[in-house]
């Protein structure tokens, strides 16, 4: 996922990282994706974040 993200954000998108929607293999690597390297790429949330905006009326 970290990967994707970088080439997305250098290509200019608004990147949206769902934490709680992904995985490593190596937890340590995940706290450290998570913490450090994903706020620098784009916006981090939950999936009860996302549901919750799309829930939202357009105004």
């Amino acid at each position: 996922m970290e990967s994707a993200a970088r080439a997305a954000n250098e290509h200019g998108y608004n990147v949206t990282l769902v934490t709680d929607a992904m995985a490593d293999r190596d937890l340590e690597a995940h706290r450290n994706s998570i913490e450090r390297i994903f706020p620098l790429l784009g916006e981090t949330c939950s999936t009860a974040e996302i549901i919750d905006l799309l829930a939202k009326p357009c105004a």
